[in-house]
Formats: C-alpha cells, structure tokens, sequence
C-alpha cells in the first residue's frame, strides 16, 4: 500500500510539472473513483457466530457532524489546493492543514474531548473566517477519533465497519 500511494505520488507530481496541475487533479479524481467504484464491489465478511450480538446502532445523529466536518475540510483542502499559484504554495498549504489537524488528534489522545465540542470548533472557524479557519482542520483532526470511539462504545461486533464506513 505505501508502494502505491507513493507511485501515486510520484505520477501526481510527474503530471503537474510535465502537463499540467489540472491533468493531475484530474487523473486522482479518476482514480478515487475507480477505487469507490471497486470498494462497492467487495462483498462484506460474515461475522463469525459467536460474535454476533443483538445491539444495532442507532445514533446517526451523533456522528454526522464528525462526518460532516470532515468533509467539509476536505472540501477546503481541496480547494485550498486548487487555487495554489505554484506547487510550493501548494505544498505549504497542505502541509499546514496536516499539522492542524495532527494537533486535533494529539488533543483527542490526551484529553478526554466530548464528540460535541466538534460543531462548536467549526461553528467558531466559519464565524470567525480567515485565519481562524485553521479551526477547522483541528476539528477534521478530532473528528475520526471521537466518531470511532462513539461508534465502537454503541455500535455491535458484526455492524461497526459497515457504520464507520457508512459515516
């Protein structure tokens, strides 16, 4: 896997300086659909017996801000990209959002943080706006951990990857 994402790489960077930072982007879409188009097809292991239970997850509600605030960043980070001037302007902006969001998850491991302090991050980045959307990606940062640990705490043995999946 790490042999791949790093041809991947390579190839995304070979594209951006030989044709252009639009085939790049347009050669990850197509393969980021490729593999959703492949991960649609891979049929869901069968629970072994003994590990079925009979709790079945029931609060979505919960983790859709986590998923929606995630999505959200990687909305901006995309963006953020796309409106670089050049490759290095690029490269320090990524770079800056990986560290934000690096920090969202040291909090997460440190600290004990409620899965509802995510809406209130985004909701203080968004109101503020300018630098201060670097809240944002903290929050992307605290999102997949506080999603996983409500998930596992609440969802059953045979249903948590499909859940986390689904979010």
């Amino acid at each position: 896997t790490t042999l791949a994402m790093l041809a991947f790489t390579l190839l995304g960077g070979w594209l951006a300086t030989r044709v252009c930072y639009a085939a790049a982007w347009a050669t990850e879409l197509c393969l980021s659909g490729l593999g959703l188009l492949l991960a649609c097809f891979f049929p869901d292991a069968q629970p072994l017996q003994e590990c079925r239970s009979e709790a079945r997850f029931r609060n979505w509600g919960a983790i859709l801000p986590a998923t929606l605030i995630f999505s959200l960043a990687a909305a901006g980070e995309f963006y953020l990209q796309a409106t670089s001037v050049d490759p290095q302007q690029s490269a320090f902006r990524v770079s800056s959002i990986l560290l934000w969001e690096a920090l969202g998850a040291w909090l997460v491991s440190r600290f004990h943080l409620p899965l509802g302090v995510l809406p209130w991050v985004a909701l203080a980045a968004v109101a503020v706006g300018g630098p201060a959307m670097a809240l944002l990606y903290l929050a992307a940062g605290m999102a997949p951990s506080l999603r996983s640990e409500l998930v596992q705490r609440q969802a059953g043995e045979e249903e948590r990857a499909q859940v986390l999946s689904a979010a």
